[in-house]
């Protein structure tokens, strides 16, 4: 709409454009590609919503296997399996691994070489682990008594795995 001004007044509607148009409603071929243009947004935008949600979990994940790798650099080797969802600590020293012997060969023994209280220890870090990188995380110890053994899997606070049977 353009309004002239006479003598200070504005007189709405006096001069209207000649190319004005009427509104016609969207052809089916319109309506199909706004449709398309649409979903191909959400798309986009759920794409960099669970590329950020990746990022954040390997993020995450990383971050665990380092806190893990510090608290644990005098017992052993810490590794994480990212398929599985498997942090592994191999242990690597030998009064531990001593120990691990005895009491394989020797299982009536737990308390006498501290297990129950080394099971307590790693479920708390199984915690941690749900703390810091989410829910359904394992964390499996292994030792070589003699042979590559699991002594301990534990997931969210839950022993999954004992060697000894308590």
């Amino acid at each position: 709409v353009v309004m002239i001004a006479i003598g200070g007044y504005l007189m709405p509607g006096a001069i209207r454009s000649q190319n004005e148009t009427k509104e016609t409603p969207p052809t089916e071929k319109q309506k199909q590609m706004s449709s398309m243009a649409s979903h191909n947004k959400n798309m986009v935008f759920d794409a960099g919503e669970k590329k950020q949600a990746a990022a954040r979990r390997q993020l995450n994940e990383a971050n665990v296997l380092k806190t893990l790798k510090g608290s644990y650099r005098k017992l052993g080797k810490v590794d994480f399996n990212e398929k599985t969802k498997v942090y592994t600590l191999t242990i690597t020293n030998k009064d531990f691994n001593k120990a691990m012997t005895y009491l394989k060969k020797n299982p009536d023994q737990s308390k006498t070489v501290q297990w129950p209280a080394s099971v307590k220890g790693f479920t708390k870090t199984s915690l941690v682990i749900k703390k810091g990188a989410g829910a359904g995380y394992q964390f499996r110890i292994v030792a070589p008594i003699p042979s590559k053994q699991t002594l301990l899997t534990v997931e969210d606070g839950k022993v999954l795995e004992n060697f000894i049977k308590e």
